[in-house]
């Protein structure tokens, strides 16, 4: 669903105002400590005959779920190798939950007495959401793991967590509660159709989606922030879902979970919308992690970082991952600006931004990353801007490269006209910036390379007792706004006035220059001096037929942006001959009055103007011909090349001035015009 340009008003309006200011913090980063004493540790084994206690590995608990419930803020929970289920049966709002301030700890043979002595990678334990019937992803869990404040989750495998199919935007579990969902069907598609056979079955290591597209019921459309605020919704964070804590998760694989958002992790945060100005959130941290071959229908086959949350990955691997519409291995909205340190983005794939996808102002950080055969069907196959007020990233000593797109650039793509700091990066086909190049870096199967700059697996600089100082070294480039605007207008106040006066002005390109307007006779030639004319009152324009071309104060200018920019009130009509005296005289279908953007070589598109009319609220255009738009440009100019309703760069603060616009069109002909999107 491509759902972008509802999203320009929507993002304006609600999220940007997150990151008028947030705390740069790395308390809480630790808090837990890595060791607890023997006498506060809890053993599971699920291959012991009998469940014990829970005090040693000969009395060890059978369930993890047993052992959850057990534990104590402060205790740790090690658990042997093997298949861990959070329930048997129907329920599927089962999920192991994890406990403020405990620990637990995967990867252990059995009879270790010492952490240090486990091995994580060798005795794969997996937590499975594999409920039901086994080898039918449908009946297993909406969620295998939930988060919580202080806790930790270490050396595990996470899979077969399923919710594609959950009621969307449904509260569940734990602070669910407020008003009813939308009605059934808003936005629903019309059924929940079933997955491709064998997607995530039988909870071990699934085969990656057959391709974009395949099955996944209902397709969710985007939501409010305050519905976002009223509870875990069931369909977000199959693997794992952190709504309103921030554990921290280390050496942990998420593989094989499907969700309408957020496949392997939904990251929330945020308890208060808009947060307080110097307000102190807590970041989810992954460290040592792999999300790979996650599903999402809409946004985040791998990770979904959603309303004001700024989690940190350390050393973390995308692999694989796939998302219907935008945002394969991770996708940011809401003000979300994520630490991206030393991460691999590999082989996602998403209709929109394959590898990270970034609307309404968010402005990750990511140092050390390689992006490298993402493919995206439409755009953005590695760093994605889209909607919403500026999203601009910051990418450091980093790698583009190798990425797939059939219809748009596969290295650094802008929906809009955001500003991303590239610095000491290499990126294919080049970018703007200190230091970057586009010289092959010949990147390693593992997705490294050589130069200083990129993902380096088992690099001593990323280990975790590195990450405070790390951040530390990164919070120069957070960006932060100044104190909030004033709030905007309730909606019950009326809108302002439209100016719109009774002065007519008459254009007719058959006239004599220089021409003032004011009647048919004195006439302006140029339809682009008339619309000077008519703005600061909202005048009418009437044009007689022909064909029309917007120009500058510079007649030799061959500037591409050119247009014919309405303004607030301004009402445009054609279709007059020359002599009417009331604009029922006119006969637009007969007098063909055309607004062409061919301005530079007759027949040659390519040098046309990317836009043929630039929008503004209250404006009318009746009875023309629009052709000749050729918005093949970059960001703004790749969109509208008959007319485009918005503002170029909407830098302004957030929950500032909107930056769509809502003219009104009557009796027009759009033929012949072409852009990367909105024709």
């Amino acid at each position: 669903m491509k759902n972008q340009s509802a999203k320009v008003s929507m993002c304006a309006f609600f999220i940007a105002v997150m990151t008028l200011s947030w705390s740069f913090s790395i308390v809480n980063l630790f808090e837990v400590p890595l060791l607890h004493s023997a006498e506060r540790n809890i053993f599971v084994n699920g291959d012991i005959e009998k469940s014990g206690d829970g005090t040693s590995w000969a009395t060890a608990f059978k369930s993890l779920t047993v052992a959850l419930e057990a534990a104590q803020e402060g205790a740790s929970i090690w658990v042997a190798a093997g298949t861990y289920l959070p329930a048997e049966g129907g329920d599927r709002n089962a999920g192991f939950r994890l406990k403020e301030g405990v620990s637990v700890y995967g990867g252990f043979a059995g009879g270790e007495g010492s952490i240090d002595q486990r091995d994580w990678k060798k005795n794969k334990t997996i937590l499975s959401g594999d409920i039901g019937r086994r080898d039918q992803i449908e009946d297993n869990c909406y969620h295998v793991v939930w988060g919580a404040d202080h806790a930790v989750l270490d050396g595990f495998v996470v899979t077969g967590g399923y919710s594609r199919d959950a009621p969307f935007g449904e509260p569940g579990g734990p602070g669910a509660g407020g008003p009813p969902p939308p009605p059934p069907g808003l936005g629903s598609g019309g059924g929940n159709t079933p997955p491709p056979p064998g997607l995530g079955s039988g909870g071990g290591n699934p085969p990656p989606p057959p391709g974009l597209g395949s099955g996944g019921g209902n397709p969710p459309i985007h939501i409010t922030p305050e519905h976002i605020l009223r509870g875990p919704d069931i369909g977000a964070g199959a693997g794992m879902i952190n709504y309103q804590v921030a554990p921290t998760v280390r050496n942990c694989t998420f593989i094989g979970n499907e969700a309408r958002k957020g496949g392997g992790v939904y990251n929330m945060v945020t308890k208060v919308f808009p947060p307080p100005l110097g307000m102190d959130r807590p970041m989810p941290t992954f460290i040592n992690c792999a999300f790979e071959n996650n599903l999402a229908d809409g946004r985040g086959g791998g990770v979904a970082n959603d309303l004001g949350t700024h989690p940190v990955f350390l050393n973390c691997v995308f692999k694989g991952n796939v998302c219907n519409q935008k945002g394969g291995g991770m996708y940011n909205d809401f003000g979300c600006s994520p630490f991206v340190i030393n991460c691999l983005f590999l082989e996602n794939k998403a209709d929109y931004a394959a590898a990270m996808g970034n609307d309404g102002a968010s402005n990750p950080i990511i140092y050390y990353g390689t992006f490298t055969l993402n493919r995206a069907e439409t755009s953005g196959p590695s760093l994605y801007m889209g909607t919403g007020p500026s999203n601009d990233p910051i990418l450091l000593k980093s790698i583009i490269w190798g990425n797939q797109c059939e219809w748009g650039d596969p290295g650094i793509y802008a929906w809009h006209d955001n500003s991303p700091k590239v610095e000491d990066s290499v990126i294919e086909g080049g970018y703007p910036g200190e230091n970057n190049t586009d010289v092959d870096p010949q990147l390693s199967p593992d997705g490294s390379s050589k130069l200083d700059c990129g993902y380096k697996p088992g690099s001593s600089k990323f280990t975790p007792d590195k990450l405070p100082g790390l951040l530390v070294s990164l919070k120069p480039y957070v960006i932060e706004s100044g104190p909030p605007p004033p709030p905007r207008r309730p909606p019950s106040e009326a809108e302002p006035v439209v100016p719109r006066s009774e002065r007519i002005i008459f254009v007719n390109m058959a006239g004599k220059a220089p021409g003032n307007g004011q009647q048919w006779k004195s006439a302006y030639i140029s339809l682009s001096d008339a619309l000077k004319d008519a703005a600061p009152d909202g005048a009418q324009i009437w044009v007689v037929s022909g064909t029309y071309k917007p120009s500058s104060d510079d007649p030799s200018s061959d500037d591409r942006s050119i247009s014919f920019v309405l303004s607030s009130g301004v009402r445009l009509y054609g279709g007059f001959t020359g002599t009417e005296t009331v604009l029922e005289q006119r006969d637009f279908e007969r007098n063909r009055t055309i607004l062409s953007g061919d301005i530079g070589r007759p027949n040659n598109f390519t040098d046309n103007s990317y836009h043929v009319l630039i929008g503004a609220d209250g404006a009318v255009v009746d009875g023309f011909t629009i052709t000749g738009g050729y918005a093949d440009g970059v960001a703004y100019d790749s969109h509208g090349g008959g007319i485009i309703n918005y503002q170029r760069k909407p830098q302004g603060p957030p929950m500032g001035p909107r930056i769509g616009y809502s003219p009104e069109i009557r009796n027009c002909i759009f033929t012949g015009n072409y852009a990367k999107d909105g024709g």
